[in-house]
């Protein structure tokens, strides 16, 4: 396996600035990522793990591991 693990910014990388949704065609390439077993994680600015995990709507969660405020807090 190329990857270990991929960590991801979530506004202005996953998402377009100013839009709320990845896009399907990341969606889908997230999921290939999640069924090959390759660990998961997005870092954010914000505040709130609802406003983040809502911008992942559609991806499954089991691999997932989440970095908010900036690196203060981990889900």
């Amino acid at each position: 396996m190329k990857f270990k693990a991929c960590m991801f910014d979530i506004d202005g990388t996953l998402t377009n600035l100013g839009e709320r949704f990845i896009p399907d065609f990341l969606k889908k390439k997230l999921s290939e990522l999640i069924e090959k077993g390759v660990p998961l994680a997005v870092c954010s600015g914000r505040h709130h793990p609802d406003s983040i995990v809502n911008r992942l709507e559609g991806i499954s969660f089991a691999k997932w591991i989440l970095i908010a405020e900036n690196g203060a807090v981990g889900y």
